[in-house]
């Protein structure tokens, strides 16, 4: 099963960006998430057609199942 952690965050002119991260080390500790998210914010790296991410809305772990049907 695939896991990804997604970040969501509000963008300066009030969109919405998520940032998704495959295979995150587990256990995912809050303050590992919070604090990537604090230095995501302040390192103004990412950016969107709404702006840069400046502020913390959203975490999940996300983890898919997949069942492949052999049709042929």
């Amino acid at each position: 099963m695939a896991k990804q952690l997604q970040l969501g965050f509000r963008t300066e002119e009030g969109g919405s960006m998520t940032l998704n991260i495959d295979f995150p080390i587990e256990p995912v500790e809050v303050e590992d998430v919070i604090g990537a998210m604090d230095a995501i914010i302040a390192e103004g790296v990412f950016m969107t057609s709404s702006g840069q991410p400046v502020e913390k809305r959203s975490a999940r772990l996300v983890e898919r199942h997949v069942d492949v049907i052999d049709i042929g």
